[in-house]
């Protein structure tokens, strides 16, 4: 656990030369998780973890970019078959793309049920994901991990919280019997990432693996009934007799994002308030809802991502 520490008042700062108003997050609050946090130091990583990306969505909305978030994250639901199609068409409609493409995009959304098999047309998809991707890579999240949403997202992130006392006291009543659970099983699986060591030859060592076995055991049941991905679960069992320290990562994260509804609503709640209170923090506020996409333009550069500007 390493220590950052911030001061305790929340102001406004001078505005940069791009006239963007900045202001300096104030805690009361100076430890967080790091091994964690040195996890989604890429796009990858926030965009699957759903708090860390409510955080760059958030983020993005008021630098009114959120259209290239949304595509990322609809295009990788529609890929995992978690997708809806109206939030898909919705993202598509939204992004600059070459006339020849557009053209094809609206002849899909004019159908009925879209294409034949239901997807949008492969060349319109990878399109809008290459250049989305790379104005999100490169411009957004840079200047997200550091504007004052990436440091709230961190301080009050499960993966920082779940593990104080405090916390758990406040937050544990809200909670059903699974969700207690699931929690539980992060707390286990953080402390067993700490604790691992490595014998002579950089084997996990006897008792690291003795450990994560009696983890897995413990929460077999769990894992079993709570995850979608039995290739995930499968996964996991496989690697007992040889684990990195990553062997639990992807539960945890899966763990993690079935907790976000209640953890969201524990927040928005006199019981999180109150407890937010007595840490001596406050939230950023949450920018409203961006109006209904509308179709763009198509582009005349195919390089540029930038020529809609």
């Amino acid at each position: 656990m390493n220590c950052l520490i911030f001061p305790l008042l929340r102001h406004a700062a001078a505005a940069d030369e791009s006239g963007r108003q900045s202001s300096t997050l104030q805690l009361d609050f100076d430890q967080v998780n790091d091994r964690w946090v040195q996890q989604m130091d890429a796009i990858e990583d926030v965009l699957q973890d759903e708090f860390a990306y409510r955080y760059l969505l958030h983020y993005s909305q008021k630098e009114h970019s959120e259209e290239y978030i949304l595509l990322l994250k609809a295009v990788s639901q529609f890929q995992a078959g978690k997708g809806k199609d109206d939030f898909l068409k919705d993202c598509l409609a939204s992004v600059t793309l070459p006339a020849e493409l557009l053209h094809a995009l609206r002849d899909w959304m004019a159908k009925s049920n879209g294409a034949q098999d239901g997807r949008p047309p492969a060349a319109c998809l990878d399109e809008a994901y290459r250049s989305c991707y790379r104005v999100a890579k490169f411009d957004i999240f840079p200047r997200f991990w550091q504007s004052e949403y990436s440091r709230e997202m961190i301080m009050l992130h499960l993966s920082n919280m779940l593990p104080r006392a405090d916390f758990q006291h406040a937050f544990y009543p809200s909670l059903s019997r699974t969700q207690h659970n699931l929690a539980t099983f992060w707390i286990d699986t953080s402390r067993w990432g700490d604790d691992y060591w490595c014998a002579l030859g950089g084997a996990p060592s006897k008792e690291t693996i003795e450990r994560g076995k009696q983890i897995w055991e413990q929460h077999q049941s769990l894992l079993s009934t709570s995850f979608e991905s039995t290739e995930l679960v499968a996964i996991l069992k496989q690697n007992l007799f040889d684990p990195s320290r990553a062997l639990f990562y992807s539960a945890q994260v899966h763990a993690l994002n079935q907790l976000h509804s209640a953890y969201a609503k524990f927040l928005d709640s006199s019981a999180g308030i109150a407890y937010l209170n007595k840490i001596g923090m406050s939230r950023l506020p949450v920018p409203a809802d961006p109006p209904a996409p509308m179709m763009k333009a198509g582009s005349n550069s195919n390089d540029d991502y930038s020529s809609e500007w």
